[in-house]
């Protein structure tokens, strides 16, 4: 058995498994990004996304060291499980990148699983290089975080209650503010709209952060992502992560994918 046969013959509930057995190592900041990925991403062909499906991970910052990590892998013996091997390449990968392992976790998983599926011959073939601008390439783990935090203290001192939406953290002016009341795609730029009257289930988005300031899932929306073929995933307080964004209304700032 070849390593890709050896990680590819492992299920998607497996790698589900994996990824929270792994979650209390997981660096915070890419506790919610890796579960979306592995539920929104992995589910639609990576062949043409090997190296930009995971651009949204803070990890992807280390994708050269992972991606070298994983092939010197390959010629040795491989653990039993999956999260013994993410956490034995996250480890190796800790040896270039002067990190921590937790912050390489998110990465190697989602970088495993995109091995599994495109085989060993177009992973090795890609050019290994973080796919992100420079001024969000050196973006820290705190200013990220900083950045997704709900502001809403003035705005609501002053009576406005508007929230800002951010759906691209690797994009410039990738985010709108919108009303309270209104549903998450209200704002969304016309060519990033995806859905229509009545909601065909293809606007599904995934929440990095604030899934707490997002109404609660009825039974309408929860139906049409089953249909949609989503698969749900929740952040470790409870709050779904997949939603769709014509039926999201926020109540606080949120950070999402689409």
């Amino acid at each position: 058995m070849t390593f890709v046969d050896y990680v590819s013959r492992f299920s998607p509930q497996e790698w589900a498994s994996a990824i929270e057995t792994l979650t209390p190592e997981i660096h915070p900041i890419d506790v919610n990004a890796t579960r979306v990925w592995f539920a929104l991403v992995a589910g639609a062909p990576l062949s043409d996304r090997i190296e930009t499906s995971h651009t949204f991970l803070y990890g992807h910052r280390h994708w050269p060291q992972v991606k070298r990590a994983i092939l010197s892998a390959a010629k040795e013996d491989w653990p039993a499980t999956l999260p013994e091997l993410c956490a034995r390449i996250a480890d190796h990968a800790t040896r270039t990148t002067q990190v921590d392992r937790d912050q390489l976790l998110g990465i190697t998983a989602a970088a495993l699983r995109t091995l599994g599926e495109v085989g060993l011959e177009a992973f090795t073939a890609t050019t290994g290089a973080v796919q992100l601008p420079a001024w969000s390439h050196v973006r820290s783990i705190r200013q990220v975080r900083r950045a997704r935090q709900t502001r809403r203290p003035l705005r609501a001192l002053l009576g406005k209650r508007r929230f800002r939406m951010t759906y691209s953290e690797a994009a410039k002016r990738a985010s709108y503010r919108i009303a309270d009341g209104n549903t998450v795609g209200s704002g969304l730029p016309y060519e990033l709209r995806r859905c229509g009257e009545p909601c065909s289930g293809a606007c599904v988005i995934g929440v990095l952060a604030g899934a707490q300031h997002l109404s609660t899932m009825d039974a309408k929306e929860a139906l049409l992502l089953k249909s949609a073929g989503a698969v749900q995933v929740a952040s470790s307080d409870g709050h779904p992560l997949i939603r769709l964004a014509c039926h999201a209304r926020p109540t606080g700032d949120v950070t999402f994918v689409i």
